[in-house]
């Protein structure tokens, strides 16, 4: 049962590194992930609606909803909501059409509760991701790029490498891609699944707030 209930916590956080995250570092924590590559590509100048993209945007964690995972109400009995975050992720879209993700000992926790079962994983980010982007109505298409990503999670105040792929927001959204809207210096996406895969909305309204740009 420990295992099922880490195993479902870290399904909800992979990948929405983007903006996820975990802090036991001071207690000596290492951090372990997955490296990935490639070359970005780059879109045309930023304009019209995408123009409001250009900027220094910081995750608002507090922001992040798990209600619209795709597969979790199928797990019986459970239930996930978001615990103490802390450290900051950022996106950096250039007027060029290059964007940036960041994360700055950025810690995410995901308390869950499955089959009368509590536990807590912290989930720690660290690394940069590059991307080139581009706007098609009120979707982001991105190109990714280079990529150095790590992350762990710590469970019971024992921490391990994350044993799922380390993805950043970029490698998700280039099969799924987001929708955004801007309203001043507030910046909210839908994280989609691929088109595939229904192109569902899996976090709904995750909210950034311009902090430079």
């Amino acid at each position: 049962m420990r295992s099922a209930l880490l195993i479902a916590a870290l399904l909800l956080t992979t990948g929405c590194g983007s903006d996820s995250a975990d802090d036991p570092a001071a207690s000596g924590e290492t951090a372990s992930g997955e490296t990935t590559g490639g070359e970005t590509s780059t879109a045309p100048e930023a304009s019209g609606d995408a123009a409001c993209l250009v900027g220094t945007w910081a995750l608002d964690a507090e922001s992040i909803s798990f209600d619209d995972v795709p597969g979790m109400s199928e797990i019986p009995n459970a239930s996930f909501s978001l615990g103490e975050t802390r450290g900051e992720a950022t996106l950096t879209f250039s007027a060029s059409g290059e964007t940036i993700q960041r994360f700055d000992g950025f810690v995410l926790t995901v308390d869950a509760s499955v089959g009368g079962m509590n536990m807590s994983v912290a989930n720690r980010f660290e690394g940069t991701a590059e991307a080139g982007y581009s706007v098609d109505g009120d979707r982001i298409v991105f190109t990714p790029g280079d990529a150095s990503l790590t992350s762990s999670v710590t469970v019971g105040g024992q921490t391990q490498p994350n044993p799922l792929p380390v993805e950043s927001l970029f490698e998700n959204a280039e099969r799924g891609e987001p929708t955004f809207r801007c309203d001043g210096d507030v910046l909210s996406l839908d994280i989609r699944t691929p088109e595939a895969d229904g192109g569902e909305v899996m976090f709904a309204d995750a909210r950034y707030t311009r902090v430079a740009g």
